[in-house]
């Protein structure tokens, strides 16, 4: 797997899911538009 390949695959997609765990141990997500640089740096 090589950087062009990311690129390619994380670039085919608008949207990502941002998950984290909140203070009191809740599940916690979200549905966030994305962007990706050639240099595979995601933009939310």
């Amino acid at each position: 797997m090589d950087r062009s390949f990311l690129y390619g695959f994380m670039s085919s997609s608008r949207y990502g899911v941002v998950s984290s765990i909140a203070a009191n141990g809740d599940p916690q997500s979200a549905l966030v538009g994305i962007a990706v640089s050639p240099e595979l740096e995601i933009i939310f």
